[in-house]
């Protein structure tokens, strides 16, 4: 029969609905307000189907033309095909995250230790100056130290003249690599200053210098900077004994007081004084001694209301306390070869972490530079393995914070009479482990270098280093040289990818990571190789990170590694 006219299909018992084996073929409207009866065949309908409670398929559902309008949820344990016509779906290589601060569309994106949030890289590129000849004239100088004045954005340079002996200091402002100095200014020419030492009190915003003269007597000056010059107060006198040595200091910002280290001839012995700036002048406390055997030359760092004191291969903490100082145990630092009897050991401290580092030149056999970082409860130290800047006779070193969070910059002069030129090295410290990277040559002059003193410090304005020297090459007249190092939140752990839109403050930023495409780019060259600078831009040649970050595939976009 060719149609079949009925209202009603039951079972053959008229109680229930007919089974269907072979499937149905519809080319009408299916419409099915209840459809609970099993259908082990195919429904084939041309038209349209309208179910009003749920279908079970057994193997599965074809859709031939025309796609699936689904209102409600679809649910899948798993999905086939390439996925190129989805939206709205993450298809991998995608990380989010609460945004820190304002994040650009594109901006390459780091994810920060301290609160996990996500931040754009930013930073410092590093960048190698050329060494140059410092002051406003060729000077000869000896026994060079440098302090930075953080409010007029100068570095100090003191000195002793090299013939003359007489005290000088200099104010230079850093540009980029270069630095233009002002006039130098004798601040003590009629009883010669041998040597000097140098350091700036913020809370005063002056400049202290404590020196030397010939008999012995220790002295002390205050010093105000206006652009590049620089105004002296009158001398006061530190210690009147005669026959004092080498005198020292450093400033701790804390208890806003100058420390000042020297070597008593009487016995010795390492001895400390507090000085508190008032106005143009300043005054001394008590002499305490911090070593109960001899000492060559000290060094003093200060943080958080403590002062640390080397020299040779002793070590010793002492907690400020108004005008005077009380002492930890003398340490002694665990060089690997000795270092008992040096002309300098150095010390630094990351002013934001605490971390300490310390130094020298190991001199009983090789005299090999070994450094050691260290971590301070109370006054005593806590130190871990030493590292070897270079295995080569070296001297005349010198460190100091470089501005990255636990890293620290090496000076030294390398080989014999200087013949491998003066060369720096980047300390990093994780907790008391340093790891040195492998030194640079920075000068290297064809008759030597013979470096009687350099002193090094961080300008926080440029961040760069600024190394101030004697070049022994040059007769001994004064040079500077600027290396800013890379300071950048973009490392090898910090470092997530690229954002895919802007982001204000406190949002949801959804962001492009390795195996992804980030379409947000300008200025790319396709098919180059891109590195991570330390401000966060892109380079087709690394810096000393070599952070490899993508393969741009057109102008715009980068595939992210």
């Amino acid at each position: 029969m060719s149609q079949l006219q009925v209202d009603t299909i039951l079972n053959t018992n008229g109680d229930g609905a007919p089974d269907f084996p072979n499937g149905m073929t519809v080319t009408g409207v299916v419409t099915a307000t209840t459809l609970n009866q099993n259908i082990t065949g195919d429904i084939k309908a041309t038209g349209i189907g309208s179910f009003g409670s749920n279908i079970t398929a057994a193997t599965g559902i074809d859709v031939l033309a025309g796609g699936i309008n689904a209102v409600g949820t679809i649910t899948a344990t798993s999905y086939s095909g390439d996925g190129s016509s989805l939206t709205g779906i993450e298809n991998g290589g995608k990380a989010q995250g609460v945004a820190g601060l304002n994040i650009a569309n594109g901006a390459t994106v780091a994810v920060a230790s301290t609160d996990g949030k996500f931040y754009p890289v930013t930073g410092a590129n590093e960048a190698f100056g050329n060494p140059a000849e410092a002051l406003d004239s060729a000077t000869p100088i000896a026994v060079p130290q440098i302090a930075y004045d953080t409010v007029n954005n100068k570095v100090i340079a003191a000195m002793q003249g090299h013939s003359d002996d007489d005290g000088r200091v200099a104010v230079g402002t850093v540009s980029g690599t270069t630095i233009s100095w002002g006039t130098t200014v004798k601040y003590n020419g009629t009883t010669n200053a041998r040597p000097t030492g140098v350091c700036y009190d913020s809370a005063n915003e002056k400049v202290v210098v404590v020196f030397r003269e010939d008999t012995g007597q220790l002295w002390s000056i205050v010093g105000t900077v206006s652009g590049t010059s620089i105004t002296f107060g009158t001398k006061v006198n530190v210690d009147s004994n005669t026959g004092n040595l080498l005198p020292n200091c450093a400033y701790d910002s804390t208890t806003g007081k100058v420390i000042i280290t020297y070597r008593r001839t009487t016995t010795d012995l390492g001895s400390a004084r507090v000085g508190t700036v008032s106005g143009t002048s300043i005054s001394w406390g008590a002499e305490v001694n911090w070593t109960s055997t001899l000492m060559t030359q000290s060094e003093v760092a200060c943080h958080d209301g403590y002062a640390i004191f080397v020299s040779d291969n002793k070590i010793c903490v002492g907690q400020i306390s108004g005008t005077s100082i009380t002492f930890g145990t003398l340490q002694t630092i665990p060089f690997t070869d000795g270092n008992v009897n040096t002309d300098e050991t150095n010390i630094a401290v990351d002013p934001n972490t605490g971390t300490i580092m310390v130094g020298g030149m190991r001199d009983q056999t090789d005299k090999f530079v070994e450094v050691f970082a260290a971590t301070r409860s109370g006054t005593t130290l806590t130190f871990g393995a030493g590292v070897v800047l270079k295995q080569s006779s070296s001297k005349n070193s010198t460190c100091c914070w470089s501005g990255s969070p636990n890293t620290f910059f090496w000076s030294f002069d390398s080989g014999s009479s200087g013949a491998d030129g003066l060369q720096s090295s980047i300390v990093e410290v994780t907790g008391t482990t340093a790891v040195a990277k492998t030194p640079r040559v920075w000068y290297a002059p064809a008759n030597n270098d013979i470096v009687t003193g350099q002193s090094c410090i961080y300008d926080p304005d440029s961040q760069a280093v600024v190394v101030f020297y004697q070049n022994g090459a040059v007769s001994n007249n004064a040079w500077y040289y600027v290396e800013r190092n890379r300071i950048s939140n973009g490392t090898r752990g910090g470092f997530v990818g690229f954002s895919d839109a802007a982001y204000t403050a406190g949002q949801t930023a959804t962001i492009s990571v390795s195996g992804s495409v980030n379409a947000s780019q300008t200025g790319l060259s396709t098919a180059a190789a891109y590195y991570l600078l330390g401000d966060g831009s892109l380079a087709t040649a690394p810096d000393s990170e070599n952070l490899f970050v993508g393969n741009a595939i057109s102008g715009t976009s980068i595939i992210v590694r």
